[in-house]
């Protein structure tokens, strides 16, 4: 038996490409012939492992080919034409890890830039288990951008490995959901901060007080 199996339908299904396919000894199979087997068997394994395996390297790929267009320049269009596979929602994943490197060193609506805002906002919360705070990555823009690049995939690796440990899920499955698509609060609140301080940013906006 095989402990991985990927697979959306209850079996897996292989198809002869030509008369001469045999099954334990049987008569050679007609090319419309279709075998199903269970998710037990070998080949289905084989098949899921792969898939799995494609699955989180692709993640990957996607997530440092996303950053390697916005470091080159790029705007959020060419990182959606760039990458069409990927939906909406991981692209702005991607985007938005960029968006703390690009908006470093440019004034902010309550801290003078929004470095400062980090760490500010970043001081009180750390990774799970570790109990160092994220504002020591910010401290620099080498460091913010080493844990852009390195850090948040190991931290969705570290997800992934917790979700295996207590669901059996595969990790690369759960690796490539937590790098792109499972979005923790701490995501969501960041993408905000991103999102709010590129806004107020804008020449022609006119800031009230005390904001």
């Amino acid at each position: 038996m095989c402990g991985v199996c990927l697979s959306s339908s209850p079996s897996t299904t292989i198809r002869s490409d030509a008369a001469v396919a045999t099954v334990s000894g049987s008569p050679p199979l007609p090319p419309s012939f279709s075998l199903s087997l269970p998710p037990s068997h070998p080949s289905a394994c084989r098949a899921g492992v792969e898939m799995a395996y494609r699955r989180g390297f692709s993640a990957l790929t996607a997530y440092w080919s996303g950053l390697a267009l916005c470091a080159s320049g790029r705007g959020y269009r060419e990182l959606a034409q760039g990458l069409p596979d990927l939906s909406a929602a991981e692209r702005l994943s991607i985007y938005c890890w960029w968006m703390h490197l690009k908006l470093w060193s440019l004034p902010h609506y309550r801290s003078g830039t929004f470095h400062n805002d980090l760490l500010k906002n970043l001081r009180n919360v750390a990774l799970p288990g570790t109990g160092v705070p994220l504002s020591i990555v910010c401290t620099t823009w080498i460091g913010a951008s080493f844990f852009v690049w390195i850090g948040i995939p190991l931290a969705a690796l570290g997800a992934a490995i917790i979700q295996w440990r207590k669901l059996g899920t595969p990790l690369t499955v759960g690796f490539a959901a937590y790098l792109l698509t499972e979005y923790p609060w701490f995501t969501y609140w960041r993408l905000n901060c991103a999102v709010a301080s590129c806004v107020l940013s804008l020449p022609s906006l006119t800031i009230p007080p005390n904001v």
